[in-house]
């Protein structure tokens, strides 16, 4: 049983790597609001960025075992729940890919209807002829 929903996972996490890749955290500092002086700085900048993005990736391990900490450590208060802390990270982790989940069960929902309703203007261009 702890492993049921291990297939539903990968696949969950390979369709968010694809759609949500990451970028790389700044390091300078700076916001992203810089002006380019240029427009061949600006390609180069967003050449850079595309280059360094990762692609997403959460371990299942990882999310078994965060999701069963979060049940058992809800009241806890020490050094692990503080920013920073091994605790806070893990369930942080937990919780950006529970809203990546979101995001993509949304954005699947959107994809069905608009199918849906192609579908259904073909259909009436089919059948709804002038005559």
């Amino acid at each position: 049983m702890l492993f049921g929903g291990y297939e539903t996972f990968k696949l969950e996490n390979s369709l968010i790597g694809a759609v949500y890749p990451t970028a790389p955290s700044s390091q300078g500092g700076d916001d992203g609001d810089e002006a380019f002086e240029g427009e061949q700085m600006a390609r180069e900048s967003l050449m850079k960025v595309v280059a360094e993005r990762g692609k997403y990736f959460y371990n299942y391990t990882d999310y078994m075992l965060s999701s069963l900490l979060r049940c058992f450590t809800c009241c806890c208060t020490g050094r692990q729940r503080k920013p920073g802390g091994w605790l806070a990270l893990r369930l942080q982790k937990l919780e950006r890919h529970e809203t990546a989940s979101e995001r993509l069960a949304q954005e699947i929902d959107i994809v069905k209807l608009l199918n849906l309703q192609r579908v259904g203007n073909f259909i009436a261009k089919l059948v709804l002829k002038k005559h």
